[in-house]
């Protein structure tokens, strides 16, 4: 999905606003150069809460 919204040109999860929290030097033209070409790593952590069917 992430490759997708990269070969679309689009940004719906805040990565170039996360990009630029972290960086002083922010160029937001150089993210749009880069970001279709950024290798995103995703890490996730889930815990279940309840099991079971509900009515």
């Amino acid at each position: 999905m992430i490759k997708r919204f990269q070969r679309e040109g689009i940004d719906p999860l805040g990565l170039g606003d996360q990009a630029k929290s972290q960086n002083r030097h922010w160029n937001e033209q150089q993210w749009k150069d880069n970001y279709p070409h950024a290798e995103v790593h995703v890490n996730i952590e889930t815990q279940i809460k309840e099991t079971g069917i509900k009515e």
